[in-house]
Formats: C-alpha cells, sequence, structure tokens
C-alpha cells in the first residue's frame, strides 16, 4: 500500500470489496451453516443459514461479543478451550439436537483453519440439517434398507470366503492325515484347531451381518449402565490383557439408570471397546467416563491408539468401511443403529497417532428422545 497512489489504494480497496462480497453472497445462498471461531470461542463470522438454524440475531451488532456456546450448548467447549491452539488440528463429528428456534437435528463439524493475521487460532463449524434422517417415510426407509441389504450381502460374500477357504484347507488336511495308519494326532490336534477358529471367524461375520439386516426392535427397561458397561468389560478382559491394555473407569457419584435394551447396548459397548482395543496393538490405554446432565447421560470411550483420518470420518459408518485388515466394517454401523434406536445420539472425535473418543448420549427423561415444542 505504501507503494501506491490514492488513487492506486482507493482500486486496491474497491477490488478486496468486491471480493469479499463475491465470498459473503457464496456463503448466503449455501444450505449449510458456517461459523468461524477464534480459540476464544468469539464468533468471527456467521452465515445466514446458521442463523436460521440456530436463531441467532440478524443484526451482527446484536451478536458483538457473542461465543458459540451461547447458542450450542452441551458440547464440551471449555475442553476446546483449555487446548494450545498448536493443539487444534483435531476432528469432530456428532449430531446436535436443538429446541430453538425450532426442533431440528443438526450434523455438527468443526474444521481447523489456519492462524489470522495476529497468529490467533481459527476454526470453522460447518451444520447440516439432517431432521429428514430421523424423520424420514417409511418408503425411505425401506429404500435405505434394500440398499444396505444388497451392499452388505455383496461385502459378506467376500468376506466368508478367506474363513471358508481356509476352513476347507485344514478339513483336507486332517482327513488326508487321519488316513494314515498311524496318523499324526498332534498336527491332527492343530488342524481341528485351525478349523474351530475359522469356523468361529465365520459365526462372527454371520452374527454381525444378520444383526445388520435384521435389526429388533429395542425391548426398553430401567438399565444400570455401571452395571452394563463392568460386564462388557468382564466379557473382553482376557483380550484387554493380551493386548496390554490399561483400562480406567470414571464413575461420578450417581449413575442415571436409562430405559433401553441391555442387550443391544452391550452389543454397541463391545463394538466400541473391541475397536479402541483393535487400534492399539502394541497396548495403551482406554479411558472410560460418564457424564450425567439433568437431561441426559454421556459415556466417552476414549483410546490413546492410531487415531482416524480426518477424511475417513464421515465414511467410518458405512457399510463395509473398515480401517483394519480383518475388520468387517458392520461393527460402527451396528452402533450407530442402536444409539438411533435408543433416541441417542453419537460424536466421534480422532485426532491421528493420538486416539479416538466415541462419545453416546442417551436421554435419561423416560427413554427415547421425543419431539418438544421449540422454545419461544
Amino acid at each position: 500500500l505504501d507503494r501506491l497512489d490514492p488513487a492506486g489504494v482507493q482500486n486496491y480497496i474497491l477490488k478486496i470489496a468486491r471480493e469479499k462480497g463475491f465470498l459473503d453472497t457464496i456463503f448466503a445462498t449455501i444450505r449449510e451453516g458456517v461459523i468461524i471461531i477464534d480459540h476464544k470461542l468469539t464468533l468471527r463470522f456467521v452465515n445466514d443459514a446458521a442463523i436460521a438454524l440456530l436463531g441467532m440475531p440478524g443484526d451482527r451488532a446484536s451478536r458483538e461479543g457473542h461465543t458459540i456456546d451461547r447458542y450450542l450448548r452441551g458440547l464440551e467447549w471449555q475442553k476446546l478451550m483449555d487446548r494450545p491452539p498448536e493443539q487444534w488440528e483435531w476432528a469432530a463429528r456428532r449430531e446436535l439436537r436443538v429446541t430453538y428456534p425450532v426442533e431440528r437435528f443438526l450434523q455438527f463439524h468443526l474444521v481447523p483453519l489456519e492462524a489470522d493475521s495476529n497468529g490467533e487460532a481459527l476454526a470453522a463449524i460447518l451444520l447440516s440439517d439432517i431432521t429428514d434422517l430421523h424423520h424420514s417415510s417409511d418408503s425411505r426407509v425401506e429404500a435405505g434398507r434394500a440398499e444396505a441389504i444388497t451392499t452388505l450381502a455383496a461385502g459378506v460374500a467376500h468376506e466368508i470366503g478367506n474363513p471358508l477357504n481356509g476352513l476347507t484347507i485344514h478339513l483336507q488336511l486332517l482327513q488326508r492325515n487321519l488316513s494314515h495308519d498311524a496318523p499324526d494326532l498332534e498336527e491332527a490336534k492343530k488342524s481341528v484347531e485351525i478349523a474351530q477358529a475359522e469356523v468361529k471367524r465365520l459365526d462372527g461375520i454371520i452374527t454381525q451381518f444378520l444383526r445388520a439386516l435384521r435389526p429388533a426392535q429395542p425391548q426398553l427397561e430401567p438399565v444400570n449402565l455401571k452395571d452394563l458397561l463392568s460386564e462388557t468389560i468382564s466379557f473382553l478382559r482376557r483380550e484387554i490383557e493380551d493386548r496390554g491394555t490399561l483400562v480406567e473407569i470414571n464413575w461420578p457419584t450417581h449413575v442415571p439408570t436409562i430405559d433401553a435394551d441391555s442387550d443391544q447396548l452391550k452389543q454397541a459397548f463391545y463394538n466400541i471397546i473391541n475397536n479402541a482395543i483393535q487400534a492399539m496393538p502394541d497396548g495403551g490405554q482406554l479411558t472410560l467416563s460418564l457424564q450425567p446432565t439433568d437431561y441426559d447421560v454421556t459415556i466417552h470411550f476414549a483410546d490413546t491408539g492410531r487415531g482416524v483420518n480426518p477424511t475417513k470420518l464421515d465414511r467410518i459408518f458405512q457399510p463395509q468401511f473398515t480401517t483394519r485388515e480383518d475388520g468387517s466394517g458392520l461393527g460402527l454401523m451396528i452402533v450407530e443403529r442402536i444409539v438411533r434406536e435408543h433416541g441417542g445420539t453419537l460424536a466421534i472425535e480422532s485426532r491421528q497417532a493420538a486416539g479416538t473418543v466415541v462419545s453416546l448420549t442417551f436421554p435419561i427423561d423416560g427413554g427415547r428422545a421425543r419431539l418438544m415444542p421449540g422454545s419461544e
């Protein structure tokens, strides 16, 4: 600017204004909410869609100095504030239920941005209205189920090939061994053990497949989350010890009771904990914690494993998507279905080489979430 004459400065400012106006027009026309916040959670930018979704004041002056926790409550904003700016490169994916200005379900993404001119960390919050997904018509549900069946069937047909092949080979070896006048009993025993392992693997694949295809309606009854989590940990104790995983459980003074299907919740807990153990092949720490409020309770499963690439977070609930060579790609899909059937929400935060946090939130006001009149 020092090298420009007054006319040049004016032209430069007009160019910047036009570019800003162009960007403002783009952000004003998209349906997704876009919010920019700084490390103090102060609103730096809000587009029209976000204003409508969250019931914010339309006048920018009326939002001056406001922080995001004024409009999006129930999130661990303090945890975010306590992180130094250099640790803001983490990815978050979660679903939120807001009641103002109207009842909505929102998909929430937190994306780190480059620091501003003063070196202050910034982040973009992207909001998508997914209410229709929660209240879809029967025809859409059936169409989605048919598509999922086709996808899952193709995937399972591929998955069962390897264990079937291994089972056939070792049964042939066993038959050949036993046809000798002096069979090698030790070798026969090994073949039987391997065949049993392959059958167990097949059973696991088919069981996961059937659970994904034939979701049963949850049989709701009062359940104690502490007991369910303890039973799941006990069931996985052998694998936890073999992997050298340290499990830390933080119970609050009062653990609320929720209306749920205990078998389905244990299946969801099993899938999450098993995934966490598999993500820490050389050992690590798994921390379970409960965070109750007056309206809901959140269970956090935090591991110190490999983490998930932020670009893959949106795909981890898709059928057959897996980050493990021996994974079926059905575990988290089943978890998400179970959580939805219980009127809950699921959130995942992950940072590569640092670990993953899976959070399940369930209502405690009589079981499943219900649509309530929006706040006035």
